[in-house]
């Protein structure tokens, strides 16, 4: 077998531009580049970013004449939804100084509802102690998970 020597055929420009060290603006840019990204890296992992599920809410009245709220939740969120999570209540018209409660969630029927063909599951919500009236209409919103912009990209990755 024969050796070979390697043979290097570079021109003089060649040389002078791999031989050059990038001038200031360069590594300057690059970093200040990397000092943006680790700064947006840093206020991902302090940003929190609530995950909100938006529902309309009816007051009904029970056969016991017990007043409470129903909301109906796309089925989806079935396996999110817990007994006792907190579910803040707007009513318009509400005779409070605020217009906004929070309340918990009492029960949650797993009959499936199907409206405009979209499976919803319903949840009541019961508090004695603010009165609501029957067929009131408002708002609910319900803090499914409160993890920061960081965890929520980065646990979508390892899916």
């Amino acid at each position: 077998m024969k050796d070979y020597k390697q043979i290097e055929i570079r021109s003089e420009k060649v040389k002078n531009i791999i031989e050059k060290i990038p001038s200031s603006l360069v590594r300057y840019g690059i970093t200040i580049i990397f000092i943006t990204v680790m700064l947006l890296l840093c206020l991902a992992v302090f940003m929190p970013y609530p995950e909100n599920l938006d529902i309309e809410v009816t007051v009904r009245k029970s056969n016991e004449g017990e007043i409470y709220a129903e909301g109906l939740v796309p089925y989806r969120y079935l396996s999110q939804i817990e007994k006792g999570m907190g579910v803040i209540l707007e009513f318009d018209g509400y005779s409070m100084p605020s217009n906004t409660h929070q309340y918990e969630i009492h029960y949650i029927e797993n009959n499936v509802y199907i409206i405009n063909d979209v499976n919803y599951f319903k949840i009541m919500i019961r508090d004695n102690n603010v009165k609501l009236k029957e067929r009131m209409k408002g708002k609910g919103f319900i803090l499914l998970s409160n993890r920061t912009l960081f965890e929520r990209i980065f646990t979508s990755f390892g899916k």
